[in-house]
């Protein structure tokens, strides 16, 4: 399986890897709804947020 960074989800969703980094914290509050939908928690895209998310 090949690495998956957050550079990797942001050229998938065409948006910023700042943008995919307040995703994955739960900041939200910067974001259109529209944004939002490109990275859905959800399915699939599930695995490759998971697999990006560092572990704490």
């Amino acid at each position: 399986m090949p690495k998956v960074t957050i550079s990797t989800i942001a050229d998938a969703a065409g948006v910023s890897k700042a943008t995919v980094s307040r995703y994955l914290n739960g900041h939200f509050e910067r974001m259109s709804s529209e944004t939002k939908q490109k990275l859905p928690r959800s399915s699939s895209n599930s695995i490759i947020i998971l697999i990006a998310k560092p572990a704490r």
